[in-house]
């Protein structure tokens, strides 16, 4: 998860942003190639609320999160300051409570999409056959 600063106004999702120049931070890059999404933005407003709830930085709070999911085997530090490197290592005493966790999953999960939705409506008790059922052949001697 990027933890950049994101203070673009949700407005902005779709504005022409090729007057930004690449130089300067990752917030440019992801302004300028329209990588900042409505969920994204979700994401973060989420990421913020809890880091004021724990009295942690959004940095910290969203490498923490990442810390505790068994899943990641590694979480990057993508410090360019000293600043930041000192912020990103408070990851390491963030405690979050499973409510905050399941907040954080809820927002960021991502939807899998064909096949994965055909198959939950398929194997839905209603499903492909909507409560019919399949009958043996006879054989016709």
């Amino acid at each position: 998860m990027a933890c950049w600063r994101v203070s673009t106004p949700k407005d902005d999702l779709n504005a022409s942003h090729a007057d930004i120049p690449l130089a300067g931070s990752r917030r440019n890059i992801v302004l300028k190639y329209g990588l900042l999404s409505a969920r994204g933005l979700a994401i973060a407003e989420v990421v913020k609320g809890i880091a004021a709830e724990v009295d942690k930085s959004p940095a910290q709070v969203a490498l923490g999160w990442t810390l505790l999911n068994p899943h990641v085997t590694s979480s990057t530090i993508g410090a360019r300051t000293l600043l930041q490197l000192l912020d990103n290592l408070g990851a390491l005493e963030v405690t979050l409570s499973h409510t905050q966790r399941l907040r954080l999953h809820e927002v960021s999960a991502i939807e899998l999409g064909f096949p994965h939705d055909y198959l939950r409506w398929v194997m839905a008790p209603e499903g492909i056959f909507h409560g019919g059922t399949i009958e043996p052949r006879v054989s016709r001697k």
